[in-house]
């Protein structure tokens, strides 16, 4: 059995699924100041700016999310405004997905990296996900949004595959985030070819027992496991994935 797999075994329980976040553990208490840019021209640094000055300062070419500008009389011009397409994918009926509008108060006050995206999802309770490419090439970063404060994880592009490799958290006075490299990068094509050691899988994610039969290398299962992640709208969830494959691609 592959050790770092085995270790996740051993250090669970049935009722407890490892390496989930607690989201109500995430950040322990309110940002309570507005977070503040300080600009750097390290190309290894990210600069962290806010929710609020990110759509300020930035053309957004998210086709599920827009900013919405409306003028409210004593409106608080540090809340932000969106018009994004409801999860559940409901359509009018000239087939386009509806929209709802979402309200983030205090946007000046959460986190953001200050990156381009390119994809931007909003879950439950104002939650979100974003991705973005960095200066480095083969580096994205995902980001979840949870409780105001940020859970970053770092994926290697390879093929048609982001393929996450190690997470990091934001703490709420960071003014930037280091790029992280991969350092098993040379190795991706022959981690991947390797049989996977489906036992230890099925334990640590237990619906894979439903697919099991389908899954031999471990190519096949990171596949199937972010194939999963593009209708999971719980981060709780999505970060249990992220750890997973994080644990298989360790080699």
């Amino acid at each position: 059995m592959n050790d770092n797999l085995a270790d996740m075994v051993k250090s669970s329980t049935p009722s407890t699924p490892p390496d989930v976040v607690d989201l109500e553990d995430v950040v322990e208490e309110e940002i309570d100041e507005e977070v503040t840019e300080e600009e750097t021209k390290d190309d290894n640094l990210i600069n962290i700016t806010s929710l609020l000055s990110w759509f300020e300062n930035n053309e957004t070419m998210f086709e599920n999310l827009k900013p919405v500008k409306v003028k409210i009389q004593d409106g608080d011009p540090n809340n932000l405004i969106l018009s994004v397409q409801n999860l559940e994918g409901r359509k009018n009926d000239d087939k386009k997905i509806m929209r709802i509008i979402l309200g983030f108060e205090n946007a000046h006050k959460i986190p953001f990296l200050n990156l381009q995206a390119i994809a931007m999802n909003i879950f439950k309770n104002n939650n979100f996900r974003v991705l973005y490419p960095t200066n480095i090439e083969d580096i994205f970063v995902k980001c979840y949004s949870v409780n105001n404060g940020l859970i970053t994880i770092f994926c290697s592009h390879h093929g048609d595959l982001l393929i996450p490799y190690v997470i990091k958290r934001i703490k709420r006075k960071d003014k930037n985030i280091e790029i992280i490299t991969n350092e098993n990068k040379d190795n991706l094509d022959t981690i991947l070819s390797q049989d996977a050691d489906l036992e230890a899988i099925q334990l640590l994610y237990k619906q894979s027992v439903k697919v099991v039969d389908k899954l031999s290398d471990n190519k096949s299962v990171i596949e199937w496991l972010l194939g999963r992640q593009k209708d999971i709208l719980d981060i709780n969830h999505l970060l249990q994935i992220d750890n997973l494959i994080i644990e298989i691609m360790k080699g």
